[in-house]
C-alpha cells in the first residue's frame, strides 16, 4: 500500500509528461484518462490484501460474496459513464471504486482478529503522506514546470515527490522502524534453494 499510494499520486500529477516520455505526443490525448484512473489503484491496493485476510480467516465464502458485488458495482459505474466516451468511463470506474471502498473494507474486517478502525489507521499513514507529498509537488510544478522540458520536469517532480513522501511516512508518521523491521524480515527469509535448519 504504500508503495502503490506513492506510485498513484506520482502518476496523477505527472501524468503528462509520463505520457509524452514514455509513449510520444501522439498519446497525449490519454492523459486525462490516464489521470482519471490513478485513483483506481488506491482502492485495489487496499482491497486486494483483504482477500488474503479473509482466506486465512476461513473467510472464503465471504470474500466470493464481497467478489460477486464489487464486479457489478463497477460494471454499472463505467456503464454510467459510455454516454461521455472514453473519459465518462474512466471517471465511471474510478468513482465507483473510491465509493464502495470504505463500505467493502468494513464488511470485510467484520469477524476478523482485525478491527476497521485499526484498518483506518494503517491505511491513512501512506495517504496522509502521500497528499502532503503530491500538494507539495504541485505546488512546486505550478513555479518551476513552464521553465523545463518533460523529461528535467519529470525528474525534478520525482524526486520531490518521493523525498517529501518518505520523509513524512518514515520520520513524521513515524513508520520508520517498522519497514526497516520488513526489509530485515525479507532478507532473513531463507529461499526455497537453501536447505531448512531446525535447531532442537
Amino acid at each position: 500500500l504504500a508503495i502503490t499510494v506513492l506510485i498513484a499520486f506520482t502518476c496523477e500529477i505527472f501524468a503528462g509528461d509520463i505520457i509524452h516520455i514514455f509513449l510520444g505526443p501522439k498519446w497525449n490525448h490519454a492523459v486525462p484518462i490516464f489521470r482519471l484512473l490513478a485513483p483506481t489503484t488506491l482502492g485495489f491496493a487496499i482491497l486486494t490484501p483483504l482477500n488474503g485476510l479473509l482466506a486465512a480467516c476461513g473467510l472464503v465464502e465471504k470474500g466470493l460474496k464481497i467478489a460477486l458485488i464489487t464486479a457489478p458495482l463497477l460494471i454499472v459505474g463505467y456503464s454510467v459513464g459510455l454516454h461521455w466516451g472514453p473519459e465518462g468511463v474512466a471517471s465511471g470506474y474510478s468513482a465507483m471504486m473510491m465509493l464502495f471502498t470504505v463500505p467493502i473494507i468494513a464488511w470485510a474486517v467484520r469477524g476478523t482478529p482485525v478491527s476497521f478502525q485499526d484498518l483506518l489507521r494503517t491505511i491513512g499513514r501512506p495517504l496522509l503522506s502521500g497528499i502532503v507529498a503530491a500538494g507539495t509537488a504541485l505546488g512546486l510544478e505550478i513555479l518551476y514546470g513552464r521553465l523545463l522540458t518533460p523529461i528535467p520536469r519529470l525528474a525534478v517532480g520525482v524526486v520531490v515527490i518521493f523525498s517529501v513522501y518518505f520523509w513524512m511516512l518514515l520520520y513524521v508518521m513515524k513508520q520508520k522502524r517498522f519497514y526497516l523491521e520488513i526489509i530485515r524480515s525479507i532478507r532473513n527469509t531463507p529461499s526455497a534453494d537453501e536447505p531448512l535448519v531446525v535447531s532442537l
